[in-house]
């Protein structure tokens, strides 16, 4: 659906606000670098549903009767479905760098590419541990698939794909810079988009080029505060950690 809209409408409205040469090349990284941080969430979620089929087959009660730790069941899922969207979100990432390749864009460098599948792999475990536990919480088909409808809605508004993050009102906006997909977005359009956004503005006047990160989400802000990278990389790890955490629990609770 992002993909559709973006080569549909999105893209030619980004691109003819700048007037730039190279602007175009500049929102293909900014758009890559967003469905980047999309991916592992629905995902995730996606690959999850193993646990609701679980749930509704009667399944999940052969783990409730069997001495597996409430850690180990919490684990396994959580490592399924982080191996899905490690794996899908990387063919996603190949796609993409052939898609920049054809039409002459920029391609990632092996250092670029390291740091994007750093991102990546703190992004999915992050995805992966609180959808999880939203999870946790749902018992049938239709309340996973409402759930997936919702967050694969939702994920382009709170990335700023559909909107960017500076056309928000202010407080939708720092509610969305909270959370650990808009961090993660933030983390894959700097190392992606970085660079080739610095070079669009290096003409322009002074401000210009702070203003357009501020607008597109390279730099998200909590009021008048800018969350550093490595923030952004903590609240990744720190989302990661406590949901984890979280699911264990919800799960001891239902098993007992």
């Amino acid at each position: 659906m992002i993909l559709g809209l973006y080569a549909a409408f999105l893209r030619t409205a980004f691109v003819s606000d700048l007037e730039f040469p190279g602007a175009a090349n500049v929102i293909d990284l900014w758009m890559i670098a967003g469905l980047m941080a999309v991916v592992p969430v629905t995902t995730s979620l996606g690959a999850l549903g193993i646990l609701v089929n679980d749930k509704t087959s009667g399944g999940i009660r052969d783990f409730a009767v069997s001495p597996v730790s409430p850690m180990s069941m919490t684990f396994g899922y959580i490592l399924a479905s982080v191996a899905v969207s490690l794996l899908m979100s990387v063919i996603v990432l190949v796609f993409c760098q052939i898609y920049m390749a054809a039409i002459g864009g920029t391609v990632l460098n092996a250092v670029q590419l390291v740091k994007v599948l750093g991102v990546l792999a703190l992004s999915v475990l992050s995805s992966a541990s609180v959808l999880f536990f939203m999870v946790t919480f749902i018992n049938t088909d239709g309340g996973h698939s409402g759930l997936s409808m919702a967050v694969g809605i939702l994920s382009g508004f709170i990335v700023g794909m559909y909107i960017p993050l500076g056309n928000l009102p202010g407080a939708v906006a720092g509610v969305f810079s909270a959370m650990p997909m808009s961090h993660s977005a933030s983390l894959f359009r700097d190392i992606i988009g970085g660079e080739k956004t610095s070079e669009l503005f290096a003409g322009a006047p002074p401000g210009m080029l702070s203003d357009f990160r501020h607008d597109m989400g390279f730099d998200l802000y909590a009021g008048s505060w800018a969350y550093e990278p490595w923030v952004s990389v903590a609240i990744l790890a720190v989302s990661a950690a406590v949901f984890f955490v979280l699911a264990v629990l919800n799960v001891g609770r239902r098993k007992a």
